[in-house]
């Protein structure tokens, strides 16, 4: 039976604040197509796969594998960023490096450098990558420091690759990236073109990143400063693209919420035959808050004033109404979908009029929901504990948070003490995470204190 419990949920703060301003869920009027003319997928050829989140590259506590989870740490002390490793087998959490007592430098493979503009790391079975933002102040002083750039290295960190991007792009944060058989990335990019027009100079371009040819090709090229380019998925030899065109200008501060339109579109580019195929669209006159979520061919999203389940699939370009009624029965609320579908179960947000909300689950198989209702009681009030990853057996949850004290320098040179906030990640056995069952795996740290 569906429990009523409310709490306020902190994690979900961490986690929407990202999307919560951008997302929205399919109108009740959206005309969606019931056979178009798709583009061939039944044999691809490319091996595409998405291997960072569908939220995004930056949206991502670190990268994980079957067998374990990087993060990368920095220190405010030395300014020196690391990358630590979480083992699911062994149970321990260390420094990713053959050599604990080596000095942290060039010659360690834990070692990244300075993160001055931001770092995030994501991998698949063979390699893990790592990505730096860069920083066009810091490139007018010094080029190669300034200019963001992609390492490519083994799951050990040895073996670095780095590609470099023109110092004008940047990847786009909330987009995914995927990768081909032949190794070759593919995501968004934004770039700036003085020679255009005002409303025309920010572009989003689609490019292929090769590591071994060092190239960084453009593929297709979209202007305006008011749209935005995600990739969510990989489907057959095409990227799953998500089109945001909205009338807010990326240089406005403020917009008032019955003002913002936004126009989401999904659309299917082929990446041998550089053709798109509309799949839908859908205008929201008001901020909503659902997102599409991609899973195994499938587009599962919600509609406004409505507890039903709908989904559009990939193989018949229809919409179907997987479940007609998910929400809590009698209860004034709105649900939206809020995380990636795992372990074939997807969590959703109902939302209540006077602020509260809850977490609440679905199973894809049979349609039960149910509420998992792991919390940890933190200083400022209970956090709901989250899944930042998972392998066949175990997920990896946030359920806690801790700090060290570390000493730093002030602007005069001179040192003193501050504490250094951490996040607490446990494993747990999949089963014990639906059912509310607060059986946690601890990691034995050989990480802190640094």
């Amino acid at each position: 039976m569906m429990k009523q419990k409310r709490f306020s949920l902190l994690f979900l703060c961490f986690l929407l604040c990202f999307t919560c301003s951008c997302a929205a869920s399919p109108a009740q009027e959206q005309s969606v197509p019931q056979a178009n003319s798709a583009l061939p997928q039944a044999s691809p050829s490319l091996g595409l796969r998405l291997i960072t989140s569908t939220h995004g590259l930056f949206l991502s506590a670190g990268a994980d594998t079957d067998e374990g989870f990087y993060e990368i740490v920095g220190l405010a002390s030395d300014g020196i960023s690391r990358l630590t490793y979480y083992d699911y087998a062994t149970r321990q959490r260390v420094c990713l490096s053959s050599d604990a007592s080596a000095p942290m430098d060039e010659t360690n493979t834990a070692y990244l450098g300075n993160d001055f503009g931001g770092m995030s790391c994501f991998a698949d079975e063979r390699y893990l990558y790592v990505y730096k933002r860069g920083n066009q102040l810091l490139a007018s002083e010094d080029f190669d420091k300034g200019r963001p750039y992609f390492l490519r290295m083994d799951l050990n960190g040895a073996n670095r690759t780095r590609l470099n991007l023109p110092v004008t792009q940047e990847p786009g944060l909330s987009s995914g990236i995927v990768r081909d058989k032949n190794g070759a990335l593919y995501l968004t990019t934004y770039y700036i073109d003085n020679t255009q027009p005002i409303d025309e100079m920010e572009k989003c371009i689609i490019v292929k990143l090769d590591f071994d040819k060092q190239t960084v090709t453009p593929l297709a090229t979209i202007p305006g400063s008011k749209t935005e380019m995600r990739i969510r998925e990989a489907y057959g030899d095409a990227l799953l693209i998500e089109r945001i065109d909205s009338n807010l200008d990326a240089h406005d501060q403020v917009v008032k919420r019955d003002q913002l339109r936004t126009e989401r579109t999904l659309l299917l580019y082929d990446v041998p035959t550089g053709e798109e195929e509309l799949l839908f669209s859908f205008d929201n006159t008001k901020i909503q808050k659902s997102s599409v979520m991609p899973y195994q061919g499938r587009l599962y999203y919600m509609k406004p004033n409505d507890k039903a389940l709908y989904a559009y699939s990939l193989d018949t370009r229809r919409e179907e109404t997987v479940f007609p009624y998910i929400g809590p029965r009698d209860e004034d609320c709105t649900l939206r979908i809020y995380d990636e579908i795992r372990d074939g179960k997807m969590q959703f947000l109902a939302e209540y009029p006077d602020g509260v909300s809850r977490v609440l689950a679905v199973d894809l198989a049979t349609g039960e929901t149910f509420e998992p209702s792991l919390t940890a009681q933190l200083d400022d009030g209970p956090m709901f504990v989250g899944i930042f990853a998972e392998s066949p057996a175990y997920f990896f949850v946030y359920c806690d948070k801790s700090s060290f004290s570390v000493t730093a320098y002030g602007n005069d040179g001179r040192p003193f003490t501050t504490q250094q906030g951490y996040m607490v990640f446990k494993l747990i056995k999949k089963d014990d995470y639906w059912h509310s069952r607060p059986n946690y795996i601890d990691f034995e740290d050989h990480v802190l204190p640094l």
